[in-house]
């Protein structure tokens, strides 16, 4: 049975492929029949591009009694070069279909044979065409692209394993990574950093490193050694400005101004000395920022420094402008040339609120008995950094009884500081080493006698407690008799800009408070705010 069913699929095979075969000779034939069509019509366009007159199919008009027709050249003419050494092929007019003749139609003379101009060999080629202009310099530009590599550092990457994949000299790596304090930024790669390498026939020539913003780093070879240097490209720096009012923090006033974080900080360092923006400020103040954007091709890169500013405190205006003196240190200054620096911070750390003010009695929440409190206690989470008040030296780091890990500094004869129940010390922060004001110098705890994580700091004078709060800080010396008056001149345009923006504030807002939509949200209890 087996074999029958066989023999059955192998018959039914043989018919189809039988029915395959007529199939295609009958699609073979058609195509037979249509190929004289398709060449007439492929011709006439042909002779009709070339400059002939066009075909018509339906058959031109045959020419007139007695005369003789034209004789057809042939179509197997060979072909010569003509006197531009190219080989010159003429094609016969397109094939006449015979009609009756058109006696109404003049005859026509025969028209000349079309020729088409085909290119000849490379050996018979005319002089070549010269390249565009500046071709040379695209391509020596392009191979010296080709030569640049640029990588990517991956995560846990350094130098030499960069080497390693791009297969170069580890005696060359050591070369680089000998040259001093110039190459000191590539032995501390990021993720993500980009090193551009200049590699001939194997050797590495050159490597370029952008640092920052401003400065690359370059290694080149110098026959068989290698140079680094340090090239600053300066940025373009263009003035903006911004205006603010507080509801609620500085932080989120700023951010609604327009402020980016950087210059929020340095917004609260500028006035810090005089307004304390945790307990100073109220809904309402404002503020006038103008400031530093810094370019480079272009593209904005990031907010340069504070120029001038202006804040208006509970009614209280504080001005101040930015002065830098010939050897390049800059300091804050007031329009009149005082000094806006202290000697001291009015407070050591970023905190949430106040959980104990300086008094002469309180019941202390552990001891459970009166005792004086001779400092001020700020509230912040676990590991907030504290910040030291003023310059000065640590005379003590270490474990202190009820103050648990503790700071004391020294800031010259007169004043000493100390900040308590601290969780950890900064590097670098141990008795004898000298601090600068606003360096970080430990974090918040909750060691010693404490009921939980605070920073508890103390204001001394002379060896005498006084309250950090209300304590009168030093002013920093104003700027010398010798330097008036370039400061004067440097900061009269500045403050003319100040002037000029918050007269145009002060109008808007006057205006804004006219506006029937201001009126009703006055009446509702609501003030305008203008930015």
């Amino acid at each position: 049975m087996t074999t029958i069913r066989r023999i059955k699929y192998d018959y039914k095979i043989r018919l189809d492929w039988r029915k395959y075969e007529a199939e295609c000779a009958s699609r073979r034939r058609s195509l037979y029949l249509l190929a004289p069509a398709v060449s007439i019509l492929l011709a006439g366009m042909a002779y009709g591009k070339l400059g002939g007159p066009a075909v018509n199919l339906s058959g031109p008009a045959a020419p007139a009694a007695g005369i003789p027709a034209a004789k057809a050249p042939s179509s197997t003419t060979t072909p010569a070069p003509d006197e531009f050494g190219k080989l010159v092929f003429t094609l016969p007019p397109p094939n006449v279909l015979k009609t009756a003749p058109n006696l109404s139609t003049p005859p026509q003379p025969p028209q000349p044979a079309a020729t088409v101009i085909f290119p000849t060999t490379p050996d018979q080629e005319s002089a070549p065409v010269p390249p565009p202009a500046g071709s040379d310099a695209d391509a020596a530009r392009q191979e010296e692209e080709a030569e640049w590599q640029t990588i990517t550092v991956r995560e846990g990457d350094n130098l030499a394993l960069i080497f390693d994949r791009l297969d170069l000299d580890a005696g060359d790596l050591d070369q680089v990574m000998r040259l001093g304090k110039a190459t000191e930024a590539l032995k501390h790669l990021s993720p993500d950093q980009e090193l551009r390498f200049r590699i001939e026939d194997g050797r590495f020539m050159e490597l370029l490193h952008p640092i920052d913003h401003r400065q690359t780093l370059h290694v080149a070879r110098a026959g068989d050694h290698f140079t680094a240097e340090i090239v600053i490209e300066e940025l373009d720096v263009h003035p903006a400005h911004v205006t603010g009012i507080i509801d609620s923090s500085l932080f989120e006033a700023g951010q609604k101004a327009g402020l980016s974080d950087n210059l929020i900080m340095q917004l609260a360092e500028v006035f810090g000395y005089d307004i304390d923006f945790v307990l100073d400020l109220r809904q309402g103040d404002r503020f006038t920022v103008l400031y530093e954007e810094l370019y480079k091709n272009g593209r904005k890169i990031k907010d340069g420094n504070i120029l001038a500013a202006e804040f208006v405190n509970d009614g209280r205006v504080y001005r101040a402008v930015r002065y830098e003196e010939e050897d390049g240190r800059a300091a804050y200054y007031a329009p009149d040339g005082r000094g806006l620096r202290r000697a001291f911070l009015r407070t050591p750390v970023a905190f949430t609120r106040i959980t104990s003010y300086f008094s002469r009695a309180r019941m202390h929440p552990i001891l459970h008995r009166m005792r004086a409190h001779q400092g001020v206690d700020y509230a912040a989470p676990k590991g907030t950094p504290v910040k030291a008040t003023g310059d000065g030296r640590v005379i003590f780091a270490g474990w202190q009884g009820g103050y648990g890990n503790v700071i004391m500094l020294q800031h010259g004869g007169s004043y000493s500081t100390v900040y308590g129940h601290l969780n950890g010390y900064a590097h670098g922060v141990k008795t004898g080493a000298s601090v600068r004001q606003g360096q970080t110098i430990g974090y918040v705890g909750q060691t010693g006698l404490a009921t939980g994580p605070h920073l508890h700091y103390e204001f001394r004078v002379n060896g005498v407690h006084r309250d950090p709060l209300k304590a009168t800080l030093p002013k920093s010396p104003p700027i010398a008799s010798n330097h008036l008056a370039d400061f004067q001149e440097k900061t009269r345009p500045l403050l003319a800009q100040l002037d000029e923006i918050t007269a145009v504030r002060q109008t808007t807002t006057a205006e804004t408070m006219k506006s029937p939509a201001a009126v009703d949200k006055m009446a509702a209890g609501d003030s305008p705010v203008s930015r």
